[in-house]
């Protein structure tokens, strides 16, 4: 699941993360999840639950991001 293809089925919590990724793809590449949870203002545990929606095996991304 990539989040352009699947931003209209994410809840309002769940945009707000694809928003941040979204928007600053430098930055995420070497974030850790606590800090994503942190700028955006929700708990570690909903950063989490996205990464594991999306089915994505490492966090920081590192180089493994691609948000199409």
């Amino acid at each position: 699941m990539q989040i352009r293809s699947n931003y209209n089925s994410f809840n309002e919590t769940e945009q707000k993360i694809a928003n941040y990724i979204l928007n600053q793809p430098q930055r995420i590449v070497n974030c850790t999840i606590n800090e994503v949870a942190d700028e955006i203002g929700i708990a570690v545990s909903t950063v989490f639950d996205f990464v594991r929606k999306l089915a994505w095996r490492a966090f920081p991304l590192n180089n493994t991001f691609n948000p199409k």
